[in-house]
């Protein structure tokens, strides 16, 4: 050593800390994420797809084999939805495990998505662990997170859209604002609840010009008014579309008028009770996050932009809950759009708890250090049978309970078995999954038999509509589920539709030829002649029917 020089004694680390601005330990903590989730959703790919799934792929499906929007085959709503489908089963073949491998690259692009707004929001840290929180909160069965609900598409558009306003507000680029507005309008096309996002969106692009940047007011509205643009330009689409078919009215009518009475429906304590039904085994299941998503309030340090990052992330929190909350249903696969918000909050929090335990580490880092594993291992234990063990049909049951739809799987191919190419098939039940299972053309308009028993005078003339089309069509086989969450009939029902139905089976020598009694623990299938000797023992039961002369 050189004269005057002093050595010095290097400092050793502890490689068990967590420091907040390391990124070893964020990634492994992504990997180990992203290997659970591929796990999970490739080992459950052919989980039967549920009602609302089985909707989309049947009109998805028809749309492939020539049908146009105008045919009444093709239910009338935002259509986006149908295309993403139809992708899906060009893409990836014509079947559940088809559809659910759409859903996962989905999924990815999310989270993603995620890793770019938490990067531009905080840090790159803060994006890599929001993006690990991501993909395990949207797998959870608490909010259907192996079924492809139009949720999960929605949340792919909503990431972007926002991730382009951070980006817009930094970079000033009008380009940006109608990234952003592009994004968001096409998460309006999926489905129509992201109007609040729409209006998040234009709301912050007006908070953030006036109140931080401090810009003149026409630079303000300009910016504004070419996100605003951008995001009606889907719906216009959508519009136009509509028009050319000739069914202008009926969008409408589907899409505004029958909305709206779903969604006045429900009283506010049914409401309330509904939100505690749905989201507590949501909030048992993933305790640490939601936890650790209100941090950022009480610690995010006064650094330059936090301020407006935590303004930004709190305004988005707020518009994804109050986006779920129209109608008072709060059905699991809703909870779906505050899953980003919570995920890049509880990243957020647990960065800035790790920091402020870099100061006394000596007391705190060796509790802070297991946090993050905490954090992931909570639900994959907490669910551990449903994600590791369960097979595709015990999958189901644990999202679905005793909801029909690895039997409409099984009584679907078996009708596909039974019938040729040009046969038509009525379900009498909310199953439209079946259709596309059998691929089998549909003889009614009517997939979902629960908004043809509200009582209501339209309720009325959408039976004498599916009465007029079933005796027009004769299909050649009909299901009947026998299972009331197929219906959703009660004292104010009509059964006029139940009436005309042993009418018709009278009528027309339809013979019994299939029985699927479902129990608790098994599914019991009898096919053929056995069929009619059979006694139903079950309380949930699908009964399928042939016409006579029919093979």
């Amino acid at each position: 050593m050189g004269k005057g020089k002093k050595s010095r004694k290097k400092k050793t680390e502890n490689p068990l800390l967590v420091k907040a601005n390391n990124q070893k330990w964020v990634w492994i903590i992504f990997a180990l994420a992203l290997l659970a989730v591929l796990i999970v959703r490739l080992r459950l790919l052919d989980i039967p797809l549920e009602r609302d799934e089985g909707d989309y792929a049947i009109n998805a499906a028809l749309l492939l084999d020539g049908h146009s929007l105008s045919s009444p085959l093709i239910m009338k709503r935002f259509p986006f939805i149908y295309y993403i489908y139809m992708l899906f089963i060009t893409l990836f073949g014509h079947s559940d495990a088809g559809i659910h491998f759409g859903l996962l690259l989905a999924n990815l692009a999310s989270a993603y998505g995620i890793f770019l707004l938490g990067s531009r929001l905080r840090d790159r840290n803060s994006g890599i662990l929001a993006a690990a929180f991501f993909l395990l909160m949207s797998l959870s069965p608490d909010v259907n997170g192996l079924a492809a609900n139009r949720e999960h598409f929605q949340v792919l558009f909503l990431v972007f859209g926002a991730f382009f306003l951070l980006k817009a507000g930094q970079r000033k680029r009008y380009l940006n604002y109608a990234l952003a507005g592009l994004m968001m309008g096409l998460s309006f096309a999926v489905k129509q609840n992201a109007l609040f996002f729409m209006a998040w969106g234009g709301l912050w692009i007006l908070a953030e010009g006036h109140f931080f940047q401090r810009k003149k007011w026409q630079a303000v509205w300009a910016a504004a008014g070419i996100y605003s643009l951008a995001a009606l330009l889907p719906f216009f689409i959508i519009l136009l579309l509509y028009n050319y078919a000739g069914v202008f009215d009926a969008f409408l009518t589907k899409t505004f008028y029958s909305n709206s009475r779903y969604l006045t429906k429900l009283g506010y304590s049914e409401g309330v009770l509904n939100f505690y039904n749905h989201f507590s085994p949501f909030f048992y299941s993933y305790t640490f996050l939601f936890l650790f998503a209100f941090l950022p309030v009480f610690i995010w340090k006064k650094e330059k932009g936090a301020y407006r990052a935590k303004t930004f992330l709190l305004s988005f929190a707020i518009f994804s809950f109050v986006s779920i909350v129209p109608g008072g249903h709060f059905y699991p696969h809703y909870f779906n759009l505050i899953v980003p918000a919570i995920a890049l909050a509880a990243a957020a929090g647990t960065l800035e708890l790790i920091k402020l335990s870099e100061a006394r580490r000596a007391r705190l880092q060796g509790v802070i250090v297991i946090l993050p594993m905490l954090i992931m291992l909570q639900p994959l234990l907490a669910e551990s049978f449903y994600f590791f063990r369960a097979d595709a049909t015990q999958a189901s049951r644990v999202t679905y309970e005793y909801n029909p739809f690895p039997e409409a799987k099984a009584i679907g191919r078996h009708i596909k078995r039974i019938t040729s190419d040009t046969s038509s098939i009525m379900v009498l039940g909310s199953e439209p999954e079946l259709y596309f299972y059998a691929k089998r053309r549909p003889a009614i308009s009517a997939y979902y038999m629960y908004f043809l028993m509200d009582g209501s005078e339209l309720a009325r003339q959408k039976q004498e509509e599916l009465i007029r089309q079933a005796e027009k069509e004769m299909p050649e086989v009909i299901v009947y589920v026998g299972i009331s969450s197929s219906w959703v009939s009660g004292p104010e029902s009509d059964e006029h539709l139940l009436d005309w139905f042993n009418l018709f089976l009278e009528n027309n020598r339809y013979q019994l030829v299939g029985v699927a009694d479902i129990f608790k623990d098994r599914t019991h299938y009898i096919y053929g002649p056995e069929a009619r000797k059979y006694k139903i023992r079950s309380n949930g039961f699908l009964t399928l029917l042939q016409r006579s002369g029919q093979k």
